[in-house]
């Protein structure tokens, strides 16, 4: 009785591996494998897109390995603070040649350090500050999009890097219309508290105008 009981149990035991291999293999294919012209489609478009981006980053490392060392540290920076946005344009620039809001700046002592930080906007004008003070003033960039306040709590210090600072023009505002005025200013307070013991000039740019809405509109409850 014992025996054929031993052997019940061992056909169940193995009955239940089977069943199990079986479910998983099943589940596996229906992961791998697409349901649909829409899905291969999608499925294909990401392959090909992580297969660019793979060539993308090689010609990238590429050219950063012909770089300086402070100029490959601060291309390390930026690969670290950039994001899913900005790096890869930052990245297809860099591989063509072209220059942007990006670029290293190799210091003239003689001169005073400017620091940039901002939004998209004052990316989109800081070339254009650096050609206008050009022999005038070191202009640099935060390695990043400053976004909301508090994101400049978080980055504030690698923003500020290890250099010393003339003067740091700042803004926090369009990436924080949905904050409530209490914890926008609070934490502005504290960002300007932090810049102010660089020993720097701040000047703050004043935010650029969005439609007048309902507070709720703008505003997290």
């Amino acid at each position: 009785m014992n025996e054929l009981r031993s052997k019940q149990m061992k056909t169940t035991a193995i009955f239940m591996l089977i069943f199990v291999a079986f479910a998983s293999l099943t589940a596996a294919q229906n992961q791998a494998e697409p349901t649909g012209a829409a899905e291969a489609s999608a499925q294909e478009a990401s392959a090909q897109e992580a297969k660019s981006a793979a060539e993308l980053d090689k010609k990238y490392q590429a050219w950063v390995a012909t770089l300086q060392p402070e100029q490959q540290a601060w291309e390390k920076v930026l690969e670290s603070e950039l994001g899913g946005f900005y790096l890869p344009i930052h990245k297809r620039q860099k591989v063509a040649g072209q220059s942007n809001a990006w670029d290293f700046v190799e210091d003239d002592p003689d001169l005073p350090r400017v620091l940039l930080i901002g939004d998209s906007v004052s990316r989109a004008y800081t070339r254009t500050v650096r050609s206008e003070l050009a022999g005038k003033a070191n202009v640099h960039r935060a390695p990043a999009n400053g976004g909301p306040t508090a994101t400049g709590l978080k980055k504030m210090d690698v923003w500020l890097g290890d250099g010393k600072w003339d003067i740091i023009q700042f803004n926090f505002g369009i990436h924080d219309r949905q904050t409530k005025l209490a914890d926008y200013t609070g934490r502005l307070e504290q960002l300007i508290t932090r810049m102010q013991g660089t020993g720097a000039k701040l000047i703050f740019a004043n935010t650029h105008r969005y439609p007048l809405c309902p507070a709720s509109i703008h505003r997290r409850p």
